[in-house]
C-alpha cells in the first residue's frame, strides 16, 4: 500500500469505530478502503468484520439476514430473468416494430430510474410522447408477468422497512464514501438511519492542489502512446507507487488502450499467459472473444442457412482434430467457395463434400451434430443439455491447451449457460434457436474481464469507478473541450418535464456541468500529481483543453 493511501484514509480510520459502519459507493473503492485500514491497523487490535461495505455488498448482507428471518419476502428477479420477462413484454404490447433488445435496455433502465427515484407509471405523462405510452403498456405486462418477484430497487425498499431488526445492534454512526451524487431512495435509506439514532455523515478527501501538468498531442493515438511511455518510466523510477490512468469514456476507448499498453507495458508479449502490469476496467464483449463466437457459429448453423457460419466452424481452432485437418478443411471451404454455396444448409454441404476424398474423416464432427435432432419445446434444463450435448460432439473449445484468457471466457460462458436454469420460474419453455438467441444476447451485454493482477502498479478506471481512490500519480485522459463535461443522453421512455421536474439523471446541460464539475475536484483531490492530456485533433475538429 503506498504511503500517500495510508495517510489521507487516516482521516477517515480515525473516525471509525466499533460502532461505526462504512458504506462506499462501488466494491472497488470497498477493497482499496478495506485493504487500507487493515494495513494501518496491523499492530493494533482490528475488528473481527471489517466495518466496511459496498453499498451493493450491504444490501446483499442484509437481504440475507432478512430471508433467513423471514420465508415470506418475495424472490428477487435475476437479470436475465428481468430481461427475458421485458422481451417479452416489448413483444406482446407494441403494435409497430421496436428493435426488442435495445428497447428491452432502454425500459430496464427507465424503471431502475424511476425506482431510484421513487417515482410510478403514475408520475409519467402518458400524452407527453409515443415512446411514454409505449413503456407504459411494456411496464404493465412486466408486472403482471413478474408473478410475485420483485425488481434489484423494489428489494431496497423492502429492506429500509425491515432496517430496524436487520442493522447489527452498535449501529451508532453511518459514513458513506465516494458518491458523486445521492438518488432520491439512497436519501431514504439515510432517513431511515437517522429516524434510528444513527448518524449519517459523508466523507470525501480535503480538497487541495495538486501538481499538475498538461499536455497537448496531435491524435487519441499519440495520447496513448505519449502518456503510456510516461507510465513506463514512472513505474520504473517510483517501484513502490500505485498509478491510477481515468478515463471518462474508457468503453470506447478500451480497445485502444488495452493494445497500446500492451504494446508499452508488456515485455514478454509471446507469453499468452503473462500477467498484464496495469488492470483495466470494462471490456470487450463475451460474445466477441474468439473461443466464443466460434461456439455460437456451431449452435446457430443449427438451425440458419448461412454457408459464412459453417465455414467459420469448418475453419475453427477450436473443434475436434483442428491441428490435423487444418488444410483438408481449408480446402474443403474454397471447394465450397467454387460452389458458390451462400443460404444452403448444414446438411447439403455435408452431401456435397463426403463426396470428396478424405473428406468424410475431416467433417466427422459435423456429420455428427447434423444428426442431433434440435426442433419442438425443451424446458430450460433440456435446452442446457442439448447445448453441452453439440459442443461435446464438436469437442469445443479444442483438445489443445487454452491460453488464461480463452479459459476465463469459457468459465464465463458455463456460469452464463448455468444462469438460463433460472428463467425455468418465469418462462417455462424454449425453442433451440430462441433459447440460443437468449444465450447469444447474454454473451453479447456481458463484459469480458480477465483475472487482474492484484500485484499491478497501474489502474484504467472510468471517472465514477475512480472516486475518492488515492493515488501517488494520476493521468487523465481525453479531457478536451468537446469531450469533458461528458454530456449523457436522457432516458427517451421518461417525459423530459418529468425528468426536469425530479432533477433525473441528464435532464439538463446545467446539471450535467455542475456534477462534471464536482467529479473534477474529487479527482484533484485524489493524488500530490496530476496529468492532464488531451488529442487536439479529431475527426479534422480542432480540440481545446477543457475549461
Amino acid at each position: 500500500m503506498q504511503k500517500a493511501q495510508a495517510k489521507n484514509y487516516n482521516a477517515l480510520f480515525d473516525l471509525m469505530n466499533e460502532q461505526t459502519l462504512v458504506i462506499t459507493a462501488n466494491n472497488r473503492l470497498e477493497r482499496v478502503l478495506t485493504k487500507a485500514y487493515l494495513e494501518s491497523k496491523k499492530n493494533e487490535q482490528v475488528l473481527l468484520e471489517c466495518p466496511i461495505y459496498s453499498f451493493q455488498s450491504l444490501i446483499e448482507h442484509l437481504w440475507h439476514k432478512l430471508t433467513l428471518s423471514d420465508i415470506s419476502v418475495p424472490q428477487v428477479l435475476s437479470g436475465i430473468q428481468a430481461k427475458v420477462l421485458w422481451l417479452q413484454a416489448i413483444s406482446e404490447g407494441s403494435e409497430i416494430q421496436f428493435q426488442s433488445g435495445k428497447s428491452a435496455n432502454l425500459a430496464e433502465t427507465a424503471l431502475n430510474q424511476m425506482q431510484e427515484w421513487c417515482l410510478t407509471k403514475n408520475d409519467l405523462n402518458a400524452e407527453e410522447n409515443s415512446n411514454t405510452q409505449a413503456f407504459i403498456k411494456w411496464l404493465a405486462g412486466f408486472d403482471q408477468a413478474k408473478q410475485g418477484f420483485i425488481t434489484e430497487r423494489e428489494r431496497l425498499n423492502i429492506l429500509i422497512k425491515h432496517l430496524p431488526i436487520l442493522l447489527e445492534k452498535g449501529i451508532h454512526r453511518v459514513i458513506h464514501v465516494g458518491f458523486d451524487s445521492l438518488t432520491p431512495q439512497f436519501k431514504q435509506f439515510c432517513d431511515m438511519l437517522s429516524s434510528l439514532k444513527i448518524s449519517v455523515d459523508t466523507w470525501s478527501q480535503e480538497i487541495s492542489l495538486p501538481q499538475v501538468k498538461a499536455y497537448a498531442v496531435n491524435s487519441n493515438e499519440d495520447e496513448l502512446y505519449y502518456i503510456g511511455a510516461q507510465i513506463k518510466q514512472y513505474v520504473q523510477d517510483n517501484p513502490g507507487h500505485q498509478v491510477s490512468v481515468v478515463c471518462h469514456n474508457l468503453q470506447q476507448r478500451h480497445a485502444a488502450i488495452t493494445r497500446v499498453f500492451d504494446e508499452l507495458l508488456i515485455e514478454d508479449r509471446l507469453n499468452s499467459n503473462v500477467l498484464k502490469p496495469y488492470t483495466i476496467s470494462g471490456g470487450a464483449s463475451l460474445y466477441d472473444m474468439p473461443i466464443i463466437n466460434d461456439l455460437f457459429a456451431i449452435l446457430t448453423m443449427m438451425f440458419v442457412k448461412d454457408y459464412e457460419i459453417i465455414s467459420q466452424v469448418l475453419l475453427s481452432p477450436y473443434i475436434a482434430e483442428a491441428e490435423r485437418f487444418q488444410s483438408q478443411r481449408a480446402k474443403l471451404d474454397i471447394r465450397c467457395r467454387q460452389q458458390n454455396y451462400q443460404e444452403v444448409s448444414l446438411k447439403n454441404i455435408l452431401h456435397s463434400l463426403s463426396e470428396l476424398e478424405n473428406a468424410k474423416e475431416a467433417v466427422s464432427g459435423l456429420v455428427e451434430i447434423s444428426n442431433i435432432y434440435t426442433g419442438g419445446q425443451y424446458t430450460w434444463y433440456e435446452f442446457i443439455k442439448l447445448v453441452q450435448k453439440i459442443w461435446t460432439t464438436m469437442a469445443w473449445p479444442g483438445l489443445t491447451s487454452l491460453s488464461s484468457d480463452d479459459y476465463q471466457a469459457v468459465e464465463q460462458l458455463y456460469v452464463l449457460l448455468d444462469s438460463l436454469h433460472s428463467l425455468g420460474a418465469v418462462n417455462a419453455q424454449t425453442t433451440f434457436s430462441q433459447g440460443v438467441q437468449q444465450l447469444q444476447k447474454l454473451a453479447q451485454e456481458t463484459l469480458f474481464q480477465p483475472e487482474s493482477n492484484h500485484a499491478a502498479q497501474i489502474d484504467v478506471l472510468g471517472v465514477l469507478e475512480s472516486s475518492e481512490i488515492i493515488y501517488d500519480h494520476i493521468w487523465w485522459i481525453g479531457v478536451d473541450e468537446l469531450s469533458w463535461p461528458a454530456i449523457g443522453s436522457p432516458n427517451p421512455l421518461i417525459p423530459i418535464s418529468v425528468l426536469k421536474a425530479h432533477e433525473m439523471p441528464h435532464y439538463s446541460v446545467e446539471h450535467e456541468h455542475q456534477l462534471a464539475k464536482k467529479i473534477t475536484n474529487r479527482i484533484y483531490a485524489q493524488s500530490p500529481q496530476l496529468t492532464l492530456s488531451f488529442a487536439m485533433w479529431a475527426d479534422e475538429t480542432e480540440q481545446n483543453l477543457s475549461p
